[in-house]
C-alpha cells in the first residue's frame, strides 16, 4: 500500500517550489517589459503611417490638404482604435511625418528627418507652446433637437485641443446664467453631468494646455425638458351610434418649460359610429424638447337595446274599439340598433293583461303570432344582440271576442187589444243586450214606431258587442186600429118563443172576433140587459142572434136588441139597435067557486070591461076571479086596477080582495064596501111561478049576502099592460 507525504516531506515540498519561483519571477517580468515596448513602438509606427494616410486622402479633401498646408496637428483627426490620449502628429507637403506620442508615460518622438526614439516624457513636445488652446463642449449621449432642447439628462465630453504641448486639463463653473470657471480639472474623461430641468443650464469651460496656456472662456446654455407635456380632458367616452363626435371637444394640452411644438394629434381624426364597438383614438402633443405625449382614448359606440315592433298582419282585424272578432296574426319585427347583429330571442304569449316570461326560441328578425284566444292576449318579447344589450318589450293587449253578444229585448207602448192586437200607434222601448267579453256596444231597432195598421211588421232589436259581432231577437207586431164594419143587419121571425136578428159584418185586418147581441125588454125601461148568442147562418150567410122571450118571462111588449161587433184586435161596439115586438105569452082563465059567475073580457081602449060578477049567495062562501098563466120572476111587479058595483042597493056586506100563487097565499085588502070607487093595488112576486090566481070572495059564510060586480080596469106585470 502506498504511503501518504509526511509533514516534513511537505515542507520541503513547498520550500523547494518558493525558490524557483524566486529564480524564475524576474526573467518573467522582463519578458513581459519586452513585449510591451515592442507592443508601444508597434502602435507608434501605427499612428505613424497614419499620418501618411492622412497626407495620401488630402489630395481629394480640400479640408485636410489645407491643415498639411498649415503644419496643424492633426493628432486628434486620426480615427485609430485604442489610440493614446495625448499627442502631436504633423505632415509636411513632403509627406514626411514629425510626432510626439506619449504612451505608457513613455514618450515616442521623431522629427521630419528622424527616427522614432523613445524620450524623457518631460521633453515629450515638438517645440515651445505659446499659443493658447482651444476649448470646446460636446454632449456625448445625445443631440439637441431643432429647438436646442434636450428631453434627458446630458454628460458634456470637454475637448480641450492644443497642437502644440497639448491639452492638459480645464476649468469649469455651472448656473442659471454664466459664469467664471473656478473649478479645475485634469481628467479630460472627467464628463460634467446635466440632469437639472430648465431653460437655462448654463456651462461655462477655459481650457488648459500642458504648458500652461488657457483658452477663452466658452460658455453654452443646455435646455433640458424630460417632462412629457400635459393633455387634458381625455376620457373614454360612449356616444350613440351614428352620433357625430367632436375629438377636440373639451381637451386641452400645454407643455410649461419648454412649450407645446406644433399642433395636438388625433390619430384618427374622424370616428365612424355606423357601428357600434370601442374605437382606438390615440391623442399626441409633442413639447420643443421633443417629449411626446401619447394618450389612447376609447370612443365606445354604443346604441339602444333592440326594439320589437308589434304589427297587425291585416290592419282590418282590429276595430276602433280594439276588439277583432275574428282570428288575427300579429307580426312582431326584431330591430337591431347596434348593427352587431341579434345574439337570442324568445317569445311568449300571456292571455291576459300580464307580461310573461319569454321562453320559446325566435329564429330570424320576424315571428307571426296568430291570435285565436278569446279575451286579452299580451305578446312578449326578449332579445339580446351582439353588443351584448337585452331588451323585453311586450306589446299592447290584443282583445278577440268571437261570440255574439245577448240580444237585446223590447217592450211596446200602445194600447193592446186581444189576440196580440194593438189598436193604436206603438212605440218600440229597447232594452240593451250584454255581452261579458268585450262589452255592449249598442242595442238597436229597425222600427221606432209603428203608425199604421199592419197584419205584421217584424221589429229587429239587434245587439252588437264591442269586438262588432252581432245578434238579433224578432217581435212581430200587429196593428188594427180601424172598426170593423156592420154590412147589412135585419129581423126576421118574431114570436112569443122566439125572435131572430141578422148581422153581417167585415173586418179586412184582424179579422171579425165576436158579435154581441145584448136585449132588454120595455117593462124594465130597457135596463135589464141580457146578452143571448149568436152563431153563424151558413143559410142566411149571417150571423144570427136567436131572442126568447121566455129568458125574460116578459111578452107582449118591445124589445131593443143592440148589436155590437168587435174584431181580433177587440176594435168595435155598438153598431146598431133592432126593435123586436115580442106578442103575448100568457093565458087568463075565468076563476069561480062556489056559484060565483065570472067572464072576462080583453081590454081596449074604448071600453070598461066588466070582468067579474059575485051574484047574491045567501050564507055561501063565494070566491071569483082570474087564474093568469105566466112565468112569472122574483120581484116582478103586478099592478091591478078596479072598482066595486053594488046591484043590491045596500053598502055591503064587505068583499076581500087576495092573490094566491103555489109559494104565496095573501090578502090585499079586506072589508071593501064603497061603491063605485077605484082602487090600485100592487103585488110583488117572491118566487118565481108559472101561475098566480087574482080573486073577490067574502071573507065568510056569516058575511052579508052581497050582490053586485067587480070591474077591473087594467093589470101590468112590470109596466107591461096585459088585461
Amino acid at each position: 500500500m502506498k504511503k501518504a507525504f509526511t509533514l516534513i516531506e511537505l515542507l520541503a515540498i513547498i520550500i523547494i517550489l518558493a525558490i524557483i519561483a524566486l529564480i524564475a519571477t524576474p526573467i518573467i517580468l522582463n519578458v513581459v517589459e519586452d513585449a510591451r515596448n515592442s507592443a508601444n513602438m508597434s502602435s507608434a509606427l501605427l499612428i505613424m503611417n497614419e499620418g501618411h494616410n492622412y497626407y495620401a486622402s488630402s489630395m481629394l479633401d480640400e479640408s485636410k490638404k489645407e491643415k498639411i498646408e498649415k503644419e496643424q496637428n492633426i493628432y486628434n483627426e486620426l480615427t485609430i482604435n485604442n489610440k493614446p490620449e495625448f499627442g502631436e502628429l504633423y505632415v509636411n507637403s513632403n509627406n514626411e511625418v514629425a510626432m510626439a506620442i506619449l504612451i505608457d508615460n513613455k514618450c515616442y518622438k521623431k522629427t521630419y528627418k528622424g527616427e522614432i526614439e523613445v524620450v524623457e516624457t518631460s521633453k515629450c513636445s515638438l517645440g515651445q507652446d505659446d499659443e493658447k488652446p482651444t476649448v470646446n463642449q460636446k454632449v456625448v449621449n445625445t443631440e439637441a433637437n431643432h429647438n436646442d432642447w434636450y428631453k434627458e439628462d446630458i454628460f458634456l465630453e470637454i475637448e480641450v485641443i492644443d497642437k502644440e504641448s497639448g491639452p492638459a486639463g480645464y476649468k469649469r463653473c455651472m448656473g442659471q446664467s454664466e459664469c467664471d470657471p473656478d473649478e479645475t480639472i485634469y481628467n479630460l474623461d472627467n464628463k460634467v453631468y446635466i440632469n437639472t430641468e430648465s431653460s437655462s443650464n448654463y456651462v461655462c469651460v477655459i481650457g488648459i494646455d500642458n504648458n500652461g496656456n488657457e483658452s477663452e472662456k466658452l460658455c453654452l446654455n443646455y435646455k433640458i425638458d424630460k417632462t412629457l407635456p400635459n393633455i387634458e380632458g381625455i376620457v373614454d367616452k360612449v356616444v350613440n351610434k351614428g352620433e357625430e363626435v367632436d375629438l377636440k371637444e373639451g381637451i386641452t394640452y400645454s407643455d410649461p418649460l419648454s412649450g407645446i411644438d406644433g399642433e395636438l394629434v388625433i390619430e384618427p381624426d374622424f370616428i365612424d359610429t355606423s357601428i357600434v364597438g370601442t374605437k382606438t383614438v390615440i391623442y399626441k402633443v409633442n413639447d420643443k424638447a421633443g417629449n411626446t405625449r401619447e394618450i389612447v382614448r376609447n370612443i365606445i359606440v354604443d346604441a339602444e337595446a333592440p326594439t320589437i315592433t308589434y304589427n297587425l298582419v291585416d290592419n282590418s282585424s282590429i276595430n276602433q274599439n280594439g276588439w277583432a272578432k275574428n282570428n288575427f296574426f300579429v307580426r312582431a319585427n326584431i330591430i337591431d340598433n347596434s348593427g352587431s347583429g341579434i345574439k337570442s330571442a324568445k317569445s311568449c304569449v300571456s292571455n291576459s293583461n300580464n307580461e310573461c316570461e319569454p321562453i320559446a326560441d325566435i329564429s330570424g328578425l320576424t315571428k307571426d303570432f296568430y291570435i285565436e284566444v278569446e279575451g286579452n292576449n299580451r305578446l312578449c318579447i326578449e332579445v339580446t344582440d351582439n353588443n351584448n344589450k337585452t331588451s323585453k318589450i311586450c306589446s299592447d293587449t290584443y282583445k278577440l271576442d268571437k261570440t255574439a253578444p245577448v240580444a237585446g229585448t223590447a217592450t211596446f207602448t200602445g194600447t193592446l187589444g186581444s189576440n196580440g192586437w194593438y189598436v193604436s200607434d206603438v212605440k218600440v222601448n229597447i232594452l240593451n243586450g250584454s255581452d261579458n267579453l268585450s262589452g255592449h256596444l249598442s242595442t238597436t231597432s229597425n222600427i221606432s214606431t209603428v203608425t199604421t195598421d199592419t197584419s205584421g211588421t217584424t221589429v229587429t232589436i239587434t245587439t252588437t258587442d264591442l269586438a262588432g259581432n252581432s245578434s238579433s231577437r224578432n217581435y212581430v207586431v200587429k196593428v188594427d186600429k180601424t172598426k170593423p164594419t156592420l154590412v147589412n143587419s135585419w129581423v126576421g121571425t118574431v114570436s112569443n118563443t122566439i125572435a131572430n136578428v141578422y148581422i153581417q159584418a167585415a173586418d179586412n185586418l184582424s179579422g171579425i172576433s165576436n158579435i154581441q147581441c145584448k136585449v132588454a125588454t120595455q117593462s124594465s125601461n130597457f135596463t135589464n140587459w141580457t146578452n143571448f148568442p149568436v152563431v153563424w147562418d151558413g143559410v142566411a150567410n149571417a150571423f144570427r142572434c136567436d131572442v126568447t122571450p121566455a129568458t125574460f118571462g116578459h111578452y107582449y111588449q118591445t124589445y131593443i136588441a143592440d148589436i155590437y161587433i168587435y174584431d181580433n184586435a177587440m176594435n168595435g161596439g155598438k153598431v146598431t139597435s133592432k126593435q123586436l115586438n115580442i106578442p103575448l105569452n100568457l093565458t087568463i082563465n075565468p076563476y069561480s067557486s062556489n056559484g060565483g059567475l065570472v067572464s072576462i073580457q080583453r081590454p081596449s081602449s074604448s071600453t070598461t070591461p066588466t070582468i067579474l060578477q059575485v051574484p047574491p049567495n045567501n050564507n055561501s062562501y063565494v070566491v071569483a076571479g082570474l087564474m093568469i098563466y105566466y112565468p112569472f120572476k122574483v120581484n116582478d111587479v103586478i099592478w091591478i086596477e078596479y072598482r066595486v058595483a053594488r046591484t043590491d042597493g045596500i053598502n055591503g056586506p064587505y068583499l076581500d080582495i087576495a092573490y094566491q100563487t103555489p109559494f104565496q097565499n095573501e090578502l090585499i085588502e079586506g072589508g071593501y064596501d064603497m061603491t063605485n070607487e077605484t082602487k090600485s093595488k100592487s103585488i110583488t112576486i117572491t118566487a118565481n111561478t108559472s101561475e098566480l090566481l087574482i080573486f073577490f070572495a067574502k071573507a065568510s059564510t056569516t058575511d052579508p049576502i052581497y050582490s053586485g060586480q067587480v070591474y077591473i080596469n087594467y093589470i101590468t106585470v112590470n109596466g107591461l099592460k096585459i088585461l
